[in-house]
């Protein structure tokens, strides 16, 4: 075949390729001859699956047309399928199924001339490959290797056809499974190199022994032109989106689902939000982000039509945010930090900073300069990729350059990067450093700087010597600059720099939570986009409030200051480049005796442009149409620009202001894709439409591993989920590592556990494990005839008495009464090398010709205690896994026949499928229910039938009790007797501490008040007492407290029912206010009440200070003290 190489570069260089991603497996040989096999596998975006109309979705399609033939009775018709089908692909079988008669709609009735298309028998295959794969190796930065491999089948089926049923004779037999011819290559490696996808590549001593640096497989189909590949790419696409599902995915979508919320997939839906964007208006307008994607794919923009997410405007956010910050972040800094002193040849000219300017507002992105998106449930994101060196512009060329000089340094510090593998000798340390890394800066950091006048001139008042240090780092500066090309003394290298840098101990955006679709309460942006003078962006004198905000209301307000001023500067026919320098200190350093200040210049008019007002206010009074600007394009530009930000939610506008810091600091990865995505934006300028296809795979650090000595390797354990994996990971280690020892051989299969959890239930329901184990023995015995030996072992090992078996118990534990104690005779015979048939102590007389049907019996006693062994000491390792210790040791407890038997988790499977959630409507009724606790409490005042029924489920309160403690005495004091109401306790034991808190305070005060004499500290107890014990109809505090919490819970994450809850989603919504009436007047009183208790308490305090005070005043004061806990003010309880 002729080299794909050549073929690819004879490409036509004004369309770019676009690489899918595949996965690669390999393989190292020794030989000789000695072999690197590669392994290729597509990856699900490259699969278009079959067609999915059947009879039965046919008929559903046909019968949504009819229903919604009249458009009014559509969004009825849509709700009716989406019964049926998930959103997507009802709206690919109503696609597929229109009518022939659609354009008369809604006239007559639809028509099918046609019978439906019949079902493809593919259900997956690749049309999108490349022609043939080419495999690089790289080792020490130089190419070591390059293999081309066999031509690939197209279409290269992925999946069973439907029409091939089980047993086909055209099935071929591998390994004892039956695949038909065309999936043979997924199983048989020399299958997968005829079709060409699996490679035997030879291989030299050297690269087996050194493997290689990064392995690069690729390649192109560059036997599709690019009109071709274009088509074959839309269709691609379109098959996703009506079978997969396929949509743009927004910035900060969760992957998955946690306990701060659920992942992006699937997405809610209400049948209106679906219709909208699978039925509704297109989606994909200008400069949306599906407009984005499709032009970088070269693709028509109606691709994306009815994609969900494609209607957003990511990038314009981000675009927005870059010119926001660009004035205050890398425009300053080129501006002012990198100016010389007037005179001097300018490093960068303010052209070439404009020209970076407008590449970075329109290209630079720490996001990525296209929108992510997904297939099913696969998200992915597409990156521009071009060789640095392939520049034209002049920027283009020069950004090359400097990147290219920069990205040595930055590739140094690639080692302190965490990943895995970065120490092998710590792995979890590993782990936590990648867990720790996010995806932009979480903090920002402030380094004071001072300039060299203002050095000079506080050295000179100070009477001190010239700073030698700056003269240091000026040529250090210099030093840095040569070696980027640069050659001057800018006025960053004067600088002198504090030695630390602060945290900035202010929030990012906001200091509310951040909302993924609320924006800014405070909307700072708004105001200062819409401040009409500069006095009113920047007072003269800041107030506070200014001061304490977020960075971004600072880093946007200086960026506006600094856009505005250097605006002003240029409207100035009078401004030299003197002006365009900022001062540090004027009218004190030399030469600006006689410099405007910013303040100044702003409230000077220009005579020849502000017709008398100042410019300032000039400035921002902007005409209606932006021909009438008269200069004040730029201003216009950065006011849409904060216009564009100033409803973006707040998570977004912290991702974008970190994401552009981070641009304008480290991320070089950002920079190096501006400029391919700058060229691709060019290429698309003049060839709209068009693109090559192909696909892609790397690995890096392939090493040869040596092999496991034989016997040492423990193969695959499948396992129904992460942590059972980890927990036989565990179990198989120690068994590999004490030379398989018996003692560690854990046997799980599905008959053991079965026995294994038989009798674990049997223990569990009051019966001896040895009479469980004795019924099942006798039971064999009986199964093989041997029923005249059960007696024997009864007499030589009998049990003691079992309690009596409920009356729905199993069988084996109703009859094991009078049974063989089947744990004793399995300790005695258990270690001992044979069977003792002759000795009368242990064994009873059998025959000879019984002796193996014993035997059988005896060996199934010793495997099932075998298996419950196994069963527990595996749970135990299970639940360290789990984090669990307290069930691990009760499972260890039990083994040693110190504590109960839990149920083992380790046999429960987690359960898949489609998940939905129960909720459950309590109805508490008009009338609050009777309730044996106090009513007359506050909380109980204000929410009386949620007390009622908080009260129904805790219970008699004169049934949950204490012991406060005194001396020698003890005092019992109940629930009752504290006279506190359902509520009350409920939001008390919230609040219970180790200490008692509340709750125990008002017990000692209780105490005092009712019993005489004591004069000992009071201790109080919420335990239940060992002696003498209290009846079984009796809660301790103790208990009754976790109730209460339990309960507080269940309180807290209930909401009221409304009348949406009980409709179903397809229904839709409809708004029901609630009648607050009745409510409002209980809160009415309720506050009442606390200004009532409040008078009170003042009136009590003024009594008790008061140089006569009445005689009980202390007591009416520490019942008023008492009675303001009620109303929820926390810590106010006399002492």
């Amino acid at each position: 075949m002729p080299d794909p190489a050549v073929d690819i570069q004879q490409l036509l260089p004004e369309y770019p390729i676009a690489l899918l991603p595949v996965r690669i497996e390999t393989r190292f040989v020794a030989g000789p001859p000695h072999e690197l096999l590669v392994r290729v596998y597509p990856d699900e975006i490259a699969a278009e699956l079959g067609h999915l109309l059947t009879s039965d979705a046919a008929e559903a399609a046909r019968e949504f047309w009819r229903q919604a033939w009249d458009p009014a009775n559509e969004l009825d018709a849509w709700r009716r399928i989406l019964r049926r089908y998930p959103a997507h692909v009802a709206a690919g079988l109503i696609e597929d199924n229109e009518p022939d008669n659609l354009v008369t709609r809604p006239t007559g009735e639809p028509v099918w001339a046609d019978p439906p298309a019949a079902p493809s028998p593919q259900t997956a295959t690749t049309r999108v490959l490349p022609d043939c794969w080419i495999v690089v190796g790289y080792r020490g930065g130089s190419e070591v290797l390059r293999f081309t491999g066999s031509a690939i089948v197209e279409p290269l089926a992925l999946s069973f056809r439907r029409d091939i049923a089980e047993g086909a004779p055209e099935l071929v037999d591998h390994d004892g499974l039956a695949v038909e011819p065309a999936l043979l290559w997924t199983v048989d490696f020399d299958a997968a190199v005829t079709a060409g996808m699996g490679m035997r590549i030879p291989i030299e001593q050297d690269e087996l022994d050194n493997g290689f640096d990064r392995l690069i497989v690729y390649g192109v189909k560059t036997t599709l032109n690019a009109a071709d590949a274009q088509a074959r790419l839309r269709a691609l696409l379109a098959n996703h989106r009506k079978t997969r599902g396929l949509a743009l995915v927004r910035q900060g979508t969760p992957t998955n689902n946690s306990s701060e919320g659920t992942s992006g997939y699937p997405p809610p839906d209400d049948a209106e939000r679906s219709f909208a964007i699978e039925r509704g208006a297109p989606l994909a307008g200008a400069d949306s982000d599906g407009a984005a994607l499709a032009k970088a794919l070269g693709i028509d923009v109606e691709a994306f039509d009815h994609v969900e997410g494609a209607d957003r405007f990511e990038q314009d956010r981000a675009r927005a945010m870059n010119q926001a910050l660009w004035p205050c972040t890398l425009g300053y800094y080129l501006e002012q930090m990198m100016s010389v002193r007037p005179g001097v040849q300018p490093l960068i000219t303010p052209g070439t900073i404009d020209a970076i300017r407008t590449h970075f507002i329109r290209f630079v992105r720490g996001r990525g300069p296209l929108p992510a998106f997904r297939i099913g449930n696969v998200p992915y994101g597409i990156l521009p990729v071009t060789p640095l060196a392939n520049g034209v512009e002049p920027l283009d060329i020069a950004l090359a350059q400097r990147l290219v000089q920069w990205q040595p340094h930055m590739l140094a510090r690639l080692g302190g990067v965490a990943r895995v593998g970065k120490t092998p000798s710590e792995p979890d340390a590993d782990l936590l450093g990648i867990l720790a890394v996010d995806a932009s800066a979480r903090e920002a950091r402030l380094r004071e700087v001072m300039g060299p006048a203002y050095v000079r001139a506080a050295l000179q008042l100070l009477g001190m010597a010239p700073d030698l240090d700056a003269l240091a780092r000026a040529a250090l500066v210099a030093d840095a600059l040569n070696k980027a090309g640069l050659d001057g003394t800018p006025r960053v290298a004067t600088m002198t720099f504090a030695k630390d840098a602060r945290r900035i101990n202010r929030p990012l955006v906001t200091a509310d939570p951040l909302s993924e679709d609320q924006p800014l309460a405070d909307n700072y942006i708004a105001e200062i986009g819409s401040a009409q003078s500069i006095d009113l962006l920047d007072p003269p004198v800041p107030s506070p409030v200014m001061h304490a905000r977020p960075l971004l209301y600072h880093l946007l307000k200086h960026g506006a200051l600094v856009e505005y001023g250097r605006i002003a500067v240029g409207l100035d026919p009078a401004a030299t480049d003197a002006d365009r320098r900022e001062v540090e200190l004027f009218h004190i350093a030399p030469g600006t005796l006689n410099r405007l200040s910013p303040r100044q210049r702003y409230a000077a008019p220009l005579p020849s442009l502000t017709n008398g007002a100042p410019l300032g206010t000039w400035l921002l009074t902007l005409p209606e149409q932006p021909e009438d600007d008269n200069g004040r394009g730029p201003v216009r530009a950065h006011l849409a620009a904060l216009a564009t930000l100033e409803n973006v939610p707040t998570a977004e506008l912290e991702r974008l202001l970190t994401e552009t810091l981070d641009v304008c600091s480290h991320r070089l990865d950002a920079w190096n894709t501006s400029l391919a995505a700058w060229r691709l934006d060019e290429r698309r300028s003049d060839n709209a439409t068009g693109v090559y296809l192909g696909a892609y795979a790397f690995v890096e650090n392939l090493r040869r591993r040596t092999a496991p000595l034989p016997g040492t390797a423990g193969g695959f354990i499948h396992a129904p989920s992460a942590t059972h994996a980890a927990a036989a990971a565990l179990l198989r280690n120690a068994y590999l590592t004490r030379n398989r020892a018996e003692e560690v051989a854990f046997d799980l299969s599905s008959r053991r556990v079965r026995r294994a959890l038989a009798l674990l239930e049997g223990v569990r329901q009051g019966q001896p494990a040895g009479a469980v184990l004795g019924y099942w023995f006798e039971r064999a015995m009986h199964d093989r005839g041997l029923d005249r030996y059960i007696a024997p072992f009864r007499r030589m090992y009998p049990i003691d008495r079992i309690p009596d078996a409920p009356v729905e118990a199993p069988s084996e534990q109703i009859a094991a009464r009078n049974v063989v104690h089947g744990l004793a005779l399995r300790d005695t015979l258990f270690g001992l090398p044979a069977i003792p048939w002759s000795d009368a102590t242990k064994m009873p007389v059998v025959t000879s010709a019984d002796r193996p049907g014993v035997e059988t019996c005896l060996r199934l006693l010793e495997e099932d205690v075998d298996a419950a062994a196994d069963l527990l000491a595996a749970e135990s390792v299970y639940q360290v896994v789990r984090g669990n210790t307290d069930r691990a040791a009760a499972n260890l407890a039990s083994m040693a026949g110190t504590g109960s038997l839990p149920s083992p988790g380790i046999v429960e499977s987690p359960t898949s499928g489609l998940s939905f959630t129960h909720r459950v409507a309590i109805v508490l009724g008009t009338a609050p229910a009777s309730s044996p606790w106090s009513t007359t409490r506050p909380r109980c005042v204000a929410e009386p039938r949620l007390d009622g029924w908080v009260g129904r489920l805790l219970g008699d309160p004169d049934a949950i009790r204490c012991r406060a403690i005194h001396g020698a005495s003890t005092t019992v004091v109940t629930m009752q007797e504290l006279g506190l109401g359902a509520i009350d306790f409920v939001v008390l034991a919230q609040r219970t501490g180790p200490d008692g808190g509340e709750l125990s305070a008002r017990v000692i005060s209780y105490v005092q008040a009712t019993v005489a004499g004591i004069t000992d500290p009071i201790t109080v107890d919420f335990g239940r007492p060992s002696e003498p014990p209290w009846p079984a109809s009796v809660d301790s505090f103790e208990e009754a407290l976790e109730t209460a919490r339990l309960v507080g819970e269940l309180v807290r994450g209930a909401r009221p029912l409304g009348g949406n809850d009980l409709r179903m989603p397809h229904d839709g919504g409809v708004s029901h206010a609630p009648d607050t009436a009745e409510m409002d007047a209980r809160v009415t009183a309720s506050l009442t009440r606390f200004a009532d208790v409040r008078g009170e308490l003042d009136a009590a305090i003024a009594d008790a200070a008061s140089p006569t005070p009445q005689p009980n005043s202390l007591d009416v004061l520490r019942t008023a003290l008492w009675t303001a806990p009620d109303f929820g003010v926390r810590g106010a309880k006399p002492v």
